[in-house]
C-alpha cells in the first residue's frame, strides 16, 4: 500500500520533481531505520510510476542518496536503497553512473556495501536487462557476479546468487542466438 500510491499518484502528475525532493529530504533527515525504511519504499514507488519524468538535478540527488545507503549498517535500509537505486538505473539517463557503482570492485569495501551494491544490481537485471546485461559490460557483471557470490557473508552471496538468477531466468526469454548465461556455466559461476 505505501509503494502503490506514489507509484499511482506519480503517473497523473506532470511534474514529479517536489514529490521526489520532499521524500529525498525527509529520507535524508529520518533517524530511525523504520521510517526510513517506509519512505525508501515510498521512494520505490514513486520512481516506478515516475522515475522517467525526473528532472537530471533531482535525479542526481536522489541517486547520490541512494548510492549512500547502499552501505546503511541497517539491512532493511540498505535493502530498500538498493532496490531503489536498481529501479533508478532502469528508467533514464541513469543506468551508466549508477551501474559503474554497483559494479564498483573496491577491495576496502566491507561487506554491507557490497550486499547494498548486489541488491541494485539485481534489481536493475530484473527490470531492464537488456540495458544492463549489454554486450559490452557482460564480462564485468559476469565476473563480479561470479566474486560476490563466494563472498563468506551469507546476504552479499544470496544477493549475488539473485543476480544470477536474473540472468538465468531471461535466458528464455531473450533472443536464442545470444544466450545470456546458460545452465552449464552455473558451476563456473559458483566453484570458480
Amino acid at each position: 500500500a505505501i509503494r502503490a500510491s506514489p507509484e499511482k499518484l506519480v503517473v497523473r502528475q506532470p511534474r514529479v520533481d517536489p514529490l521526489f525532493n520532499e521524500l529525498t529530504t525527509a529520507t535524508k533527515n529520518s533517524e530511525e531505520s523504520g521510517h526510513r525504511e517506509t519512505l525508501l519504499i515510498a521512494l520505490f514507488g514513486a520512481i516506478k510510476g515516475g522515475g522517467s519524468k525526473m528532472s537530471d538535478g533531482v535525479r542526481a540527488n536522489v541517486g547520490a542518496l541512494l548510492v549512500g545507503l547502499l552501505g546503511a549498517d541497517e539491512d532493511v535500509v540498505r535493502r530498500a536503497a538498493g532496490r531503489c537505486a536498481g529501479a533508478l538505473a532502469a528508467v533514464g539517463d541513469g543506468l551508466n553512473s549508477l551501474l559503474n557503482t554497483f559494479l564498483d570492485v573496491n577491495p576496502v569495501d566491507n561487506w554491507m556495501i557490497c550486499h547494498g551494491r548486489n541488491v541494485a544490481l539485481s534489481v536493475a537485471l530484473a527490470t531492464n536487462l537488456s540495458a544492463v546485461f549489454s554486450k559490452e559490460r557482460e564480462g564485468e557483471i559476469l565476473k563480479i557476479v561470479s566474486s560476490r557470490i563466494q563472498m563468506d557473508r551469507v546476504s552479499v552471496s544470496l544477493s549475488a546468487l539473485s543476480c544470477a538468477s536474473h540472468l538465468l531466468r531471461n535466458e528464455d526469454s531473450r533472443d536464442r542466438s545470444r544466450v545470456l548465461i546458460s545452465s552449464t556455466q552455473v558451476p563456473f559461476l559458483v566453484f570458480q
